[in-house]
């Protein structure tokens, strides 16, 4: 089955050459390309046995897409038959033939032509395949003769894509044929097709290097190891080292190895030599003889001597030799042995005189890691010495204080697990718990604290790191001292990196209150347990109940919570008769200061609506100024008594006393009371039932039935309850009214009947409270159940659909079914705005685009704060767009972001007004949130489906390409079978190990270059990569021919069949022998200079030409009181200088900048406290390519030393003016006599 692709912009011509080549030739297989680029694409990635090609195409034309065809060596090997209608004459067929065309055919085209050439051009190439396969086979002769030419491509192509060497093939004028991945991720693409979005090569820093390329090649074929500058796909400077050669004068073959950090590296040693050399620590270099080989310019300061007066001399020689002897011999000898030795002491300077010096000793390693000598460093801390002593002294006031408080305190250190180890405790803890400081402090709490506390503390602890704020909370342990109650307060302490690292606790001891807490809940019980009920309540409108006894419940159906939480007012139970009664005679009792207490008797109605007698026995409680605070009373059930009174009266009084007590409860009670006939009547109603219905007096309604103002569906129900109580029967109902004004209530009647003194049942008596509110909020909980489960259906709708449109669709679709809005809208985040696409209006979705950015209308609202919006008010509302809200006619809206998991929007979602023009609430807004998180999942998933198919799409159009530059590349390549054998080795290889290919073939590479004492390792990596777990990377020491070793860098990969089966491993091979030896060279350095620099008491800070910090040491760290991170990219001079040294300051800076000249200067600099370090400071500019790159600043804090220098002029001005202030001759003289 033959492959034949045809490129021509016309898609008709595409069309109709397809269908008569399928005609002829059924079995072949047709691709298709529309333009040059695609057509190169195309014929690397498919190899088809013929390419059909129009000349005339825009952009690239035929030729150059000949040209391109025939200079990559994978593409050169397919015949192409030139195809055009404008270019048939001779000239025009002659250059087609010469660029490379193997036919040529003019339009309009004979179908018998068209045939007969490809089917020529199918034979010759299969002819020249034929014949290349036998060479491959003749040059293959130690690899086994039914090797497919296709595991030959494999086997090239995997050394290809995994060179870590970047390869890349141009034509000369720079456009790209092929490249390696090396090359596009050193370049910073992400893959070749990356690469080759680019038509010609930009990446040359410097374009005239590439010009002396082309030229050298030109003349010499090849270039070897020139370095060169190139630009990556961000910007930055990529260094590399580059081999290039003349491919047949077509194309150039480069292969670049990336030496970025080694250039690096080069310029920070160079960096460091100016740091060590300015540094104001004494650094020198000493042998094991303790002779100085090298010294700073601040040691020859501090000494007062010479590079000379130094260089060559012992310790001895400098110190002396009580001082050798004693101090710098011994700690020498120690760090000798490898061990960083550091002390502080008191010496004496020739120059700086009395000094206290921390100084440390550093072993100093040649690069087989022998100690040769050490280093010294000394730094002058006598500032930072007596600072120490007073803050000691200040620790020691602070310990006093510690340990003087009576709490409990106590400091964690936070561990991994989470556990959690006492540091410090004071005092107060030993003696709370009874335990010594060996028993607590090192120990874990686990060891100190015991259940079931312990497990209480942990969750306390863990919480408080968790909120990251202070935890407090009760807590009860027996310790040896007994049990102990205390109030805990914990807070914890986070570092830098916001990792909580201790732990601050405090402990309150509350032992003896809760004792007294006890004692008193006891007394509590035995009240509790009595019939008489304690209350006490305070002096203050309507009683507030500060205390009840529990056992209230007996007596007023309420429990001691609900009169506690002023949910029932304690005057709310007293009947109102004798409430009043009861408010005039503790007004009497207040005046008369001499009483104390008094009692009273008065009804009350319990919470079933019964009304019971009770005996008040009231205590006044007054305060130091004897004014009344509290009434304490003690109430007693006396209904039965007053029943038996009440019946006394009864038989005394007739029907007319019974009805005024009658009448006087109706008026009196809160909620409504009436009076019904038997036929449904109203005969009297109190004031509270007249405001229920609606009604002005009790005229408007006297005589009129019942059932007039109660809503229809509930007559019925209203007569069957009067008819039941008629019967004798009490009952209750429910049921709505539409009073005379037009208010509906739900009203809930108590109706019982009234009988004579025949008991004869002549009268029914109802009391009616208003349950509005409650139906409410039963309506309301009904309606969120509802809306629950109608949201659990639609999370499970919405996350079936893939498509993030539908989901927005379905997604206002339900918003709009849960709250019983008419409209809405939903939108995605795209590029920093809400976009809308659709609208929903009372089902049909209408199309739009509305885009909101950040702050515009209520959606721009919601992407700022990432919060819902609500308005019942839109007509007015700031944040409402009124010509949208016009257009859509709405007067209420809800708006809600769409939320993914870590808080970022995917959209948000509108809602319009409601059908039955209710307002938006709370609830809804809960409801829709519960929505918006379903619907976030639902497009996530829909995403990820989304990159994944994306992803397949990119795995499947992705294709290998294959080269034959592996015979150029500077890396050795070894191909092994699966025994460890050679098949195969590299020109690259024989330079690298010194055996030729015909001596390597066949042999075991223990034979050749693996040394005896690696043997066992290299054999355990091989098993790794023929097992395919691993084996790819690693770096060994190899042996040549001629017995050198060497060290090189492997990158091994294994080789697979068609069925994947592992057939032997691919290696690439980097000698880095002396680019080890460099890199090990200038990372010594590196590490000296950086020690040095870190380990110097001076100041030092580099600033970048924009002045912006760039490095800043220890040293200056701690004084500043900054961290590392603080500093890093800060603008040194607003951060650092005060205000008043800024101006000159910065033009120090641009004089450094504009005449890379040293400088110094005094200044002062800011500490994150805010106080100010008097520095003397040097200025050395830093150079690259002879130009300003940086410049650097070592610093000395002079602060103490200024102010000495104040006190000394004070001193000498008072002196001298004493000296002047002396009438009589005074003449000041040396010893020998000359006049001063």
């Amino acid at each position: 089955m033959s492959k034949i692709l045809l490129i021509d912009d016309n898609a008709d011509n595409l069309t109709s050459l397809s269908a008569t080549i399928k005609d002829f030739i059924p079995t072949s297989t047709i691709c298709t390309a529309l333009s040059g680029p695609e057509g190169l694409k195309i014929a690397s990635a498919e190899m088809p046995d013929v390419i059909i090609l129009d000349i005339r195409m825009p952009g690239m034309d035929g030729y150059e897409v000949l040209e391109l065809l025939k200079a990559n060596i994978k593409t050169k090997v397919i015949p192409v038959i030139l195809l055009t209608a404008n270019y048939t004459d001779i000239k025009s067929k002659v250059r087609g033939l010469e660029t490379g065309a193997d036919a040529f055919l003019s339009k309009p085209i004979d179908k018998n032509e068209l045939i007969a050439q490809v089917k020529v051009m199918q034979r010759i190439k299969n002819a020249e395949d034929i014949l290349r396969k036998e060479n491959i086979l003749l040059e293959s002769v130690a690899k086994d003769a039914s090797m497919k030419f296709d595991f030959t491509q494999r086997k090239y192509q995997n050394i290809f894509d995994n060179n870590i060497a970047g390869i890349l093939e141009t034509t000369f004028d720079g456009k790209i044929i092929n490249c390696n991945t090396a090359l596009a991720k050193m370049f910073g693409f992400k893959s070749i097709e990356e690469v080759f979005e680019h038509e010609a090569l930009p990446f040359y820093k410097h374009t005239s290097d590439r010009e002396k390329i082309i030229s050298f090649l030109k003349r010499n074929n090849e270039l070897i190891n020139y370095e060169v500058e190139f630009v990556n796909k961000d910007g930055k400077t990529v260094n590399t080292l580059i081999r290039c050669f003349n491919i047949g004068n077509q194309s150039i073959l480069s292969f670049l190895i990336d030496i970025t950090d080694i250039v690096k590296l080069q310029e920070t040693q160079h960096q460091y030599e100016h740091i060590v050399s300015s540094s104001t620590d004494m650094i020198a270099l000493l042998d094991k003889n303790f002779t100085y080989l090298a010294s700073n310019s601040a040691l020859l300061e501090a000494f007062g001597k010479t590079s000379e007066e130094l260089i060559g001399f012992t310790a001895k020689d400098v110190f002396g030799k009580e001082h050798f002897e004693t101090v710098i011999k011994p700690n020498a000898l120690r760090c000798l042995s490898g061990k960083v030795i550091n002390y502080q002491k008191w010496l004496d300077f020739p120059i700086r005189g009395k000094r206290y010096v921390d100084v440390s000793y550093f072993p100093y390693k040649d690069k087989q890691n022998e100690i040769k000598g050490f280093v010294v460093n000394a730094r002058d801390i006598t500032e930072r010495k007596l600072t120490e002593e007073a803050l000691q002294l200040r620790e020691q006031q602070l310990s006093l204080i510690y340990d003087s408080t009576g709490d409990v305190l106590y400091y964690l250190e936070v561990e991994p697990g989470p556990n959690y180890r006492f540091l410090t405790v004071n005092s107060a803890f030993l003696k709370a718990t009874g335990l010594n400081m060996e028993q607590i402090v090192g120990k874990t709490i686990n060891e100190v604290i015991p259940e079931p506390s312990l497990k209480l503390v942990r969750s306390k602890y863990e919480k408080a790191i968790r909120e990251k704020k202070i935890v407090n909370w009760e807590e009860t342990s027996q310790y040896p001292a007994g049990f102990k109650t205390g109030i805990v307060n914990i807070a914890p302490v986070f570092d830098d990196k916001d990792n909580c690292t201790h732990l601050v606790g405090s402990v309150h001891d509350i032992t003896e209150r809760k004792q007294a807490e006890k004692e008193l809940q006891e007394s509590y019980n035995i009240i509790n347990r009595s019939p008489a009920v304690v209350f006490l309540w305070k002096n203050a409108e309507g009683w507030p109940i500060e205390y009840v006894s529990k056992n209230v419940k007996d007596l007023f159906g309420y429990t001691a919570e609900e009169f506690l939480s002023g949910n029932v007012p304690y005057a709310s139970v007293v009947q109102q008769g004798d409430l009043k009664k009861t408010i005039e005679k503790s007004s009497i009792y207040k005046k008369n200061e001499k009483k104390n207490e008094y009692t009273q008797e008065y009804r009350i109605f319990t919470k079933d609506g019964k009304i019971k007698w009770v005996a008040d026995h009231t205590f006044i409680r007054r305060n130091e100024k004897d004014e009344i605070t509290h009434f304490q009373g003690i109430v007693l059930d006396i209904t039965e008594r007053k029943k038996a009174e009440e019946e006394l009266r009864r038989t005394m009084k007739e029907l007319n006393v019974s009805e005024k007590r009658l009448k006087t409860i109706i008026e009196t009670e809160p909620e409504c009371v009436k009076i019904l006939d038997t036929n449904g009547k109203l005969l009297d109603m109190n004031r509270a039932g007249l405001d229920m219905i609606g009604a002005d007096s009790l005229e408007q309604v006297q005589g009129q039935n019942i059932l007039t103002i109660i809503a229809p569906e509930y007559r019925e129900a209203f007569r069957k309850m009067i008819k039941s109580v008629i019967k004798g029967n009490k009952e209750i109902l429910t049921f709505k009214i539409i009073g005379l004004k037009g208010t509906q209530r739900w009203l809930e009647t108590y109706l019982v009947p009234l009988s004579n003194a025949g008991n004869e049942i002549i009268e029914l008596l109802g009391v009616t409270r208003d349950i509005t509110d409650r139906k409410k909020n039963e309506e309301e909980i009904k309606q969120k159940n509802k809306q629950l489960l109608l949201l659990s259906k639609a999370s499970t709708e919405i996350n079936k659909v893939l498509d993030i449109k539908i989901i927005l669709q379905q997604l206002v679709k339900i918003a709009i079914e849960l709250t019983g809005s008419t409209s809405g809208a939903a939108a995605l985040y795209e590029n920093d705005k809400m976009v809308f696409k659709t609208y929903n209006d009372e089902g049909k979705i209408t199309p739009i685009n509305f885009k909101f950015e950040k702050g515009y209308g209520v959606s721009g609202w919601v992407l700022k704060t990432k919060k819902p919006y609500i308005t019942n008010d839109a007509e007015n509302d700031k944040h409402v767009i009124q010509k949208i809200r016009e257009k859509f006619n709405f007067h209420k809206l809800i708006n809600v972001p769409i939320l993914n998991r870590e808080g970022e929007l995917h959209g948000c979602f509108t809602i319009h007004n409601t059908k039955e023009g209710r307002s938006y609430n709370e609830n809804d807004i809960e409801i829709l949130q519960g929505l918006a998180a379903n619907t976030s999942v639902a497009i996530e998933n829909s995403q990820m489906l989304l990159e994944r198919k994306q992803a397949e799409i990119k795995i499947k159009e992705s294709r290998q390409r294959l080269s034959s530059h592996l015979a150029n590349t500077p890396l050795g390549a070894i191909f092994w079978d699966v025994d460890f054998k050679v098949t195969d080795w590299n020109k690259s290889a024989e330079n690298i190990f010194g055996y030729s290919k015909e001596e390597a073939l066949g042999k075991h590479a223990n034979e050749l270059i693996i040394p005896k004492e690696t043997q066992d390792k290299v054999k355990d990596v091989f098993n790794q990569l023929l097992a395919q777990t691993g084996g790819k990377r690693s770096t060994n020491e190899n042996i040549t021919k001629n017995g050198k070793r060497i060290l090189c860098d492997w990158y091994n990969v294994a080789i697979t069949d068609l069925n994947g089966k592992v057939t032997g491993v691919a290696s690439l091979i980097d000698d880095i022998t002396e680019k080890r030896i460099i890199e090990e060279k200038l990372q010594s350095q590196k590490d000296f200079n950086d020690t040095l620099i870190q380990s110097t008491p001076a100041f030092f800070v580099a600033i970048q030409k924009n002045g912006k910090v760039l490095m800043m040491n220890d040293t200056m760290l701690k004084a500043l009181g900054y961290s590392k991170q603080e500093v890093l990219g800060k603008d040194y001079l607003t951060t650092f200088v005060p205000e008043s040294d800024r101006e000159m300051l910065s033009k120090i800076f641009e004089k450094l900048t504009a005449l890379p000249q040293p400088t110094l200067n005094e200044n002062y600099i800011l500490a994150k406290d805010g106080h100010k370090i008097l520095t003397e400071w040097h200025g050395v500019p830093i150079l690259k390519d002879k130009k300003f790159d940086y410049f650097i600043g070592l610093g000395i804090d002079i602060t103490k030393r200024k102010e000495s220098e104040i006190a000394l002029k004070k001193s000498e001005k008072h002196y001298r003016d004493l000296f002047n202030s002396i009438n009589d001759l005074v003449l000041t003289h040396d010893l020998e006599g000359n006049i001063l």
